[in-house]
């Protein structure tokens, strides 16, 4: 559902946004619980979601052009209390453009 509202709310913003013009879209991730939804995709308690990532799918299923997917390095990420897995020091950026002709 939350894939979907944001594929709603970018429905939106393409309507407004400049022919020539882009987006740049930054989401953190997270990981699945024992509460979380099975569905549309089957997560594993524990497994990373990959929320970006789909919703980047998502988002080029919906005409928009994906440019780019730039991994932000957090040179002083927050330390997590895991200890079963590394720490998280990334995100990904994305660049969304309407059409295949844009400005940046």
């Amino acid at each position: 559902m939350y894939i979907q509202h944001l594929v709603e709310i970018f429905r939106e913003v393409r309507r407004v946004l400049r022919r020539d013009g882009c987006v740049i879209l930054n989401l953190g991730d997270s990981f699945a619980s024992s509460a979380t939804p099975r569905v549309p995709f089957q997560p594993k308690p524990k497994d990373k979601l990959l929320i970006p990532h789909r919703v980047a799918i998502a988002l080029q299923e919906d005409g928009w052009y994906l440019r780019s997917d730039i991994p932000w390095i957090k040179r002083a990420a927050m330390p997590e209390s895991v200890t079963d897995r590394p720490s998280t020091a990334h995100e990904f950026i994305f660049i969304l453009t309407k059409s295949s002709k844009y400005f940046w």
